[in-house]
């Protein structure tokens, strides 16, 4: 079985995607909010721009990110997810 961090990407099942993503958002952060500012439909994507936010709750260092998130869909399925983000902003908030 593979290690569940961040490095374990891509996601392949929900049950990874609950537990790789979701389930260390909710265990690592307080208060966390993914809050989307612009969406934008392009054929078979949605792309989100926003911000990132909440609390490290190791270090309780806030975090303000932006980020561009694109959601690929087929029929009435997410098929696909990328996130682009400021991960120097993430790794600075983690650390002590």
């Amino acid at each position: 079985m593979r290690q569940k961090t961040s490095n374990c990407n891509p996601y392949r099942t929900p049950p990874e995607v609950g537990e790789g993503v979701f389930g260390r958002l909710a265990s690592e952060w307080s208060d966390y909010q993914a809050t989307a500012t612009e969406i934008f439909a392009a054929g078979d994507a949605v792309v989100a721009i926003g911000r990132s936010t909440g609390a490290h709750l190791r270090t309780g260092k806030s975090l303000d990110a932006q980020f561009v998130h694109i959601w690929r869909l087929q029929g009435d399925r997410i098929v696909g997810f990328q996130q682009f983000t400021d991960t120097l902003q993430f790794w600075r908030v983690t650390r002590v």
